[in-house]
Formats: C-alpha cells, structure tokens, sequence
C-alpha cells in the first residue's frame, strides 16, 4: 500500500511531491518500482530526475535491465540519465549498450555514454572511444579523452597525441591528462611543447602530466614555468618538480639564485616538500634573503627538514616582526620538537621583548612540561605582548595548575592580556574562573567583554543566561553580537523576547548575530517573528521574513504573502526570496503579480522564486519578460526558465541569444543547455563575441537544417553597430558555407528554391539565403523535386532518397500556385487535369522557373491515355516528352 501511495504521488504537478515520491521509492528498494522511476528519468524538473537517478541507483542490480532497455528511449533526457545510473552502477552488462549509445544523434548523451565508459574501465569500449576523438563537439571529444585516461591502454597513446592540437583547449587539456595517466614516454616531448600553449588550463594539466611521467627530460622546461603568469600553471609545476623527488635537487637549488622572488618562494616550498638534506645550507642562506617571502618560506622549508643544524638560524628570527616571519619560525622551530626545547627556554630570558614572545608561542606549540613554570613565570613579563603569548602557550597544556595564575591575569593592566586571559579560561573551562569572567562583563574595554562572553557560552551553565541578557544593550556592537550568538547556544525560552527586541538594532551585525539565534530555537520562535513582520520598522520586517526562511516554518506563508504588498521594496524582495525557499505552491500566483512590480530589484527577485517554485502556471508570464525592457529583468528571466526547463520556452529563448546584454546572452544559453541545446547556444554565443570557430561550428548547424540561429542574426542588423558587424559575419560565413548547396535549399512551407539575398552593413555587404515567396530561411535539402499528376497518390509529398515528389494535383487543390521542380511524372491523370496544369505554366509570373520549362522533360506513364490536344500543349510546354 505504501509503495502504491508513493507511485501515484509521482504524477502529481508540483515537483516536489515528485521529488520526495522517488527518494521514498528509492528508501523502499521495491523491485516493482524501477519501470515507474526509469519514466521519472525524464521528468521536466532536474531536481526530480536527480532524485529518480539517485533513487535507481540505491535499487542495485535491479535496475540494471530495466536501465539498459531506456537507453532506447526517444525521450534524450531519460538516455542521458540511463548512461549517468549505469555509470554508477559499474555493471558491465551495460558497456555494450553503451558503446551504441556513442552514436546518438544528441551530443549530451554521447557525453554520457563516454563518462560512464570510462568508468566501467572496459577495453571493448577501446575502440569506439578512439574514433569520438574526432566527434564536432568538443565535449563529447573531452569526455573520450577522460574515458581513455581510465581505460590507460597504450593504443591510445597516438590518437590523444593528435588531441594535443586540437582547436579547443579543454579538449587539449583532457588529452594531457589523459597521457599522463596512460604513463608513455612518447608522450614526454609533445607535453613539454604544451607548456607553450596560450590557455593556462592546457599549461597547467601539461605540468601534472610530465609529473607523473617522471621523465627528467621535462624537469628545466618545468623549472621555467615556476614563473608562469598563471598561478595556477605555476603551482603544478611546483606539484610536478615535488613528484620528480631528490632527482630534481641540484637544478632546484640552482633556481635559488634567481631573480625573480616569487619563483625562489616556489623554490623554497619544493624543497621543503622533498625533504633533501642537501637543501639544509642553501636553505639556511635564504633566511637573509631580500625577499619577505622567500624568508617565510624558507623557515617552514627548514621547519619540514627537521635538520639540528637549522634551529640556531631559525631562533634568530623570533624577533623578526616584518611579515610576520616570527610566526612561521616559530611554528618551525615547533616541528623540530623536544630537540628544540632548551634553546627557546633560553630565549626566554632573551633581552628583546619580541624573541621572548615568539618563544612563548614555539613552546605552547612543543606543549614539552619542561616549559610550563617558565611560561607561568613569563605571566608577569613587563612586556604585555609576552604576557599575552604566555597566556596562549599555557592554554595549550591544558593544565589545571595554569587556572589561578590566569585568573589573576583577568586584572591585567593591559586589555589584550585581560582579554587572552579569557579566551584561556573559557577553553580550561574550570569552574574557579566562572565567577571572575561573570566579572569581566563590565569591563571597562569592549574587547574584554566580547572575550568574556566567548568564555562563559563554553561553560554551558544555565547561570550565564541572565548576565548575557545584560550584554544585550551594551554600547558596543561587538559586544552586543557575541551575546546574542552566545545565548543562541544555549536555547534558553527566556531569552527569545529579548533576541527579538534585537531585530531592531542599529547594527547589521547585531541583528544578523540575533537572527541567527533565533532560527536556532527551530518552530518555537516562529509565533514571535510572525508577529514582527508588522512591526512598524521595516529592517526588522526585513530580518524576520529571513529568520523565518531559515526555519522553514510553512505556517508563515499566508503571513509572508500578505507581505508582498509592504510599502519597503526590500521587504518586499525579501518575501520573494523567502517564498521560494519554502516552496509552497500557493505563494505562486502572489509572485506572479509581483512580477508586474514597480522595483526592478522586487521583479528580478520574483522571477527568480519562480523559476525555484518550477510551477508551470509561470511560464507565461516568464516568457513575456523576455521582452522587457530591463536587461536585469530580461536576464532573471533567462535564468528562472533554466529552472523550469519547458520546451515551449526554446524559441523565446534563442532570441535572446541575441540580446544587447552579454549578461542576458550568457543566461540564456545556459537555459538552452539544459533544454538539450547546447551545441547551438554555445555556436550562437560564440559568434556574438567574434569566434571565428564558433561561426563555422554555426555555419555547420544550419547547413545540417538547424536554421533558428538565422531569424536572430537578421534581428542583430537593427543594434548597434558592434552586434551589427558580429552578426553581418556569422550571415556571411553560413553564405559562404551554404553557397555550393544553393540549388539543393528548398523552402518546407512553399517549396520554392532559396535565392540570395543582400543588405549593406558597415562598409561592407551582408548576404543570406531566404525564400523569394515567404521570405522565410528555412529549407530542406533536397537535390531533386518532381512534380507528380497522380490521384491515387495518397499523400501530398513523398521522399525517395534525393528526390521530393510533390502532388501537384493535392498542391493545386490547397493554395493554386506552382512550386519548384525540375521534372514533371504524369502518373494518373485526366485530360482536364493536364490541361489544366500546362495552362497554370503557361501563366506563370516566375520568369526564373519559366524559362526552365522548354529545356525540362516530362515522363508520362503506360496507363496515361491523353488525347491528342493535350500531347500538343504538353509538346509546347516541355523540351522532351517521355513514355514510359
């Protein structure tokens, strides 16, 4: 009953109901269920086919059949979810079905296909992989390299060294990766040639490649991108040099003496990560170097070598305070341990108040209890930085004997050594301080207070609760913050009220600090803050709606709806914001209205809790913003049908693949990618931003039949003069592209053949192919149109191989005109009829059609019987008459 429960809430119209259906039938692990969420794959909310993926997984083996067979499903949606659940489920039973799925005519699946391949690390899938090397969509051809890298056959090797040049860089970038993971050495020369390579993504997966090949042929060529102008190219050679270990030493140790310090820094780090003791002196020597950061890093470099001969070096530059060079010696000197013991005991008496502090610091980090009287005695330093650090050292022994000599540090006459003192005590949490930092409550300095408040919440007494309340008004924001989080902690029903009145502070901070706090108290607060979205302020409106939302309390809904209408537009945006968080389907009609708002911040935040809502009465409404004047508008649109994922927003949203704003562009391509079609977004965005490739990839979609992008690009001539020019491109190449197939481009409305057209753009000409009777660009290739006289054909048109037969007698019954053909069949036909279609050529207005008509032959068949008048007009009509 349970299960059948759960399978009729899967058909019910708002997506999470659906969600929630799969993840429980996912819960069951029923058998019966797999067929029901196999259909759930196709689902039109992504977070439903997510939950059915996950939910299909969890059933195992049983899914496994069931899952292969949807691989032929006509729905792409449910094939690329097939591939992700088999992927996972690792069965190898799929690598066949898999393997056929390479072929798909949509780019997602095959992306699929070839990820869940490489997973499944079958070397039947050797093969098909390597010839999706050469796919036209640099993703599929990536995700082969990624596969192959899985698979780390050597066969691979020769094909994904030809990827190494290939015009996309994340596919030469897969191709790196992927030699590196097969580990030949033919590979070592083409990867050191990438190094070269403009993008920093193809420069960075070279490095760890030759890393991982280990060849020290590659080991100069990565020492000179240590300097590399991206940080990231830089850091894996870095990674690359640490993996050729001791090996790469001696040139390392060269690099030292190079000019630029951020390749010694990098120098440094390597061999700190090595671990070579031949670095011990060089390293020593670059303490005193220039660089800041060369210094720094070489401490913590000596501090990882552990080498005695380092320590007197380091305990040098305790007193070092530029850069905070102390702090990485002493962490260093820390790493050497009990070795280093003695030596800082020693600069405890050090004359220079900055060596005694950064031997405080390296001893609490040794935690050796050779060093816990010293460090108490270090308590009542003259110096108030080193009291402060003996407060941190001893903190660290976690030693009941550091209790009463900190407590006597909480009347310091320096506020940070009062303030260090709490912090230490809150940590030890031993009852004998409790009453000395309910004391420091009021403190004369803020920043002790704010201590003092850390220290009690650790405590967990229930007696900290009223002194807290207190610190609520104290004249310190800071103060007033850490109380309000500290009583958060303790979910104490008293202090809900006066959180409250904090919603009112004048301090974001504080109001955040007691917003958090109150959404800790869960559905016992929400009474209260409901309350307080009529409250005459409306920052504290503002900071309620957000408590709420963190609640998820769904008895705030009718409340937060009432709020769409609050006079404050950033209350209002913030009840958008809300609603969709709560996701209750009754707030989408409110959200509807406010799309009509007189705030631009209030609609953008309206479309966005719509999209989020993903309720289908939106998608109208949503539609029409794609026409709204305001680019913010426009694009929170764009990203709220990404959402919503309906394929009656495709057409909208091509157009707007065209908009003057690269924002809204940008947004609507990643819509079209979620509605399957990316390879026509990312030809179109391209081409908007001058990529010569992405106009011939545009150019090749439209000579395949995808002619959408052309309606955009002719609306493009009426911008400005940059888009102007960018789309008088892109026409031009499809032109170009189009040009030797012009007298197979046929209209499917009119079927007329495409004529050129043209416009001057900028200095130059525009051309393009549209249909002289519609105007239309769209078209059908095909070579041959005949026109057919028969009355027993029992469809208007016909398509047999190259040819398009067209009836006329069905054409001439519907609209009266001719067409374009280049031969005419007399199949089955009355005198009357023929006559009636000579006389129709006769009178035809296309001079380019009709002076075709003499040189064109007509074919009549055996069963035709014509009287003679008629074999006379049809001899007038045509150049060559045959009888079949």
């Amino acid at each position: 009953m349970q299960v059948e429960k759960w399978i009729k809430q899967l058909d019910s119209t708002y997506w999470r109901e659906r969600e929630a259906a799969c993840d429980e039938l996912g819960r069951l692990k029923d058998p019966q269920v797999v067929e029901v969420l196999v259909g759930r794959l196709g689902d039109e909310h992504w977070r439903v086919r997510g939950a059915a993926r996950l939910a299909l997984i969890a059933l195992g083996q049983a899914s496994i059949e069931p899952v292969i067979a949807s691989l032929e499903n006509q729905n792409y949606l449910i094939r690329y979810e097939a591939c992700n659940v088999l992927m996972e489920l690792g069965d190898r039973r799929a690598v066949e079905p898999l393997i056929a799925r390479l072929n798909d005519q949509n780019e997602l699946v095959r992306l699929a296909a070839c990820q869940a391949l490489g997973q499944l690390r079958d070397l039947r899938a050797l093969e098909p992989l390597l010839g999706w090397l050469r796919d036209e969509w640099a993703d599929v051809r990536q995700a082969a390299c990624q596969a192959l890298a899985a698979l780390g056959n050597k066969r691979a090797v020769e094909p994904l060294l030809t990827c190494l040049r290939d015009s996309d860089s994340k596919v030469r970038e897969a191709a790196c990766g992927a030699l590196g993971a097969v580990g030949d050495l033919r590979a070592v020369e083409p990867l050191i040639a990438c190094l070269q390579d403009r993008w920093g993504n193809v420069r960075e997966a070279a490095c760890r490649a030759l890393g991982r090949l280990g060849d020290p042929r590659a080991i100069e060529a990565l020492l000179t991108h240590l300097g590399d102008r991206d940080v990231e190219v830089s850091a894996a050679a870095s990674d690359a040099l640490i993996a050729f270990g001791p090996k790469a030493v001696d040139q390392l140790l060269a690099r030292l003496q190079d000019p630029e310090g951020g390749v010694r820094v990098l120098v440094c780090r390597i061999l700190g990560e090595i671990g070579d003791r031949r670095s011990v002196e060089p390293l020593i020597a670059c303490l005193q170097d220039d660089c800041l950061d060369v210094r720094r890093q070489a401490c913590w470099a000596l501090g990882r070598l552990g080498d005695p001969r380092a320590i007197e070096a380091l305990l040098g530059h305790l007193g070092e305070r530029t850069g905070e060079v102390w702090v990485v010696a002493c962490e260093a000197l820390a790493a050497f341990g009990p070795t280093a013991v003695e030596p800082l005991l020693a600069r405890l008496q050090d004359p220079d108040a900055k060596v005694r502090q950064g031997a405080c610091r390296a001893l609490g980090q040794l935690k050796d209890l050779r060093a816990f009287d010293p460090l108490v005695g270090r308590l009542e330093d003259e110096d108030a930085g080193v009291r402060r650090a003996a407060c941190e050292a001893l903190v660290q022994f976690k030693d009941p004997r550091a209790v009463e000599p900190l407590i006597g540090r909480l009347k310091d006459t320096d506020t940070f050594v009062r303030a260090e003192a709490c912090r230490a005590l809150g940590q030890l949490k031993d009852l004998r301080a409790f009453d000395p930092l309910v004391g420091r409550l009021e403190d004369e300095d803020a920043g002790v207070r704010r201590a003092a408040c850390e220290a009690l919440v650790q405590f967990k007494d229930p007696r900290t609760v009223e002194p807290l309340i207190g610190r609520l008004k104290d004249a310190d924001t800071f103060v007033r913050a850490e109380a309000c989080r500290a009583l958060g902690r303790f979910k104490d029903l008293r202090t809900i009220e006066p959180l409250i009145a904090r919603l009112a502070d004048e301090d974001s901070w504080v109001r955040k600090a007691a917003s958090w706090s109150l959404a800790g108290f869960g559905s016992a607060s929400s009474e209260w803050l409901i309350r307080q979205l009529e409250h005459p302020q409306a920052v504290v409106r503002r900071e309620a709606c957000n408590t709420l939302r963190d609640i998820g309390d769904l008895r705030a809904v009718e409340a937060l709806i009432a709020r769409l209408d609050d006079p404050d537009s950033e209350v209002r945006q913030d009840v958008c914001t809300v609603l969709a968080d709560l996701g209750d389907p009754q707030a989408v009609e409110p959200l509807i209205a406010r799309l009509q708002d007189e705030d631009r911040w209030v609609r953008q935040e309206a479309c966005l809790a719509l999209g989020r809502l993903c309720d289908r009465q939106a998608l109208e409404p949503l539609i029409a913003l794609l026409e709204d004047k305001d680019c913010l508008i426009r694009q929170a649109a764009c990203r709220a049908l990404l959402a919503l994922a309906d394929q009656r927003a495709m057409e909208p949203l091509i157009i707007r693949l065209g908009d003057e704003d690269w924002n809204v562009r940008w947004a609507a391509g990643q819509a079209l990618e979620q509605l399957g079609q990316s390879h026509l977004a990312q030809a179109v965005l391209g081409a908007m931003d001058g990529q010569e490739e992405a106009r011939q990839k545009l150019a090749g979609l439209v000579l395949q039949g995808d002619s959408r992008a052309l309606r955009l690009l002719l609306g493009q001539l009426k911008k400005g003069w940059k888009l102007r020019n960018l789309a008088k491109k892109a026409l031009n190449q499809i032109y170009q592209t189009l040009a030797p197939y012009r007298q197979e481009l046929l209209c499917p409305e009119d079927f007329h053949r495409l004529q050129p057209k043209k416009r001057g753009v900028l200095w130059g000409k525009c051309q393009w192919f549209a249909c002289p009777q519609c105007g239309d660009f769209r078209f059908i290739r095909v070579p041959q149109v005949v026109c057919v006289l028969d009355v027993q054909m029992p469809e208007q048109t016909e398509r047999r191989g190259e040819q398009l037969r067209v009836n006329w007698i069905q054409w001439n019954q519907e609209r009266q005109l001719l067409f374009d053909f280049d031969w005419v069949e007399i199949v089955r036909a009355s005198d009357m009829e023929v006559q009636q279609f000579c006389t129709q050529m006769k009178g035809d207005q296309n001079s380019r059609r009709r002076g075709g008509y003499k040189r064109m032959r007509c074919r009549i068949w055996p069963q035709v019987k014509l009287e003679p008048k008629t074999w006379g007009l049809l001899r007038a009509s045509f150049g060559q008459l045959e009888s079949l």
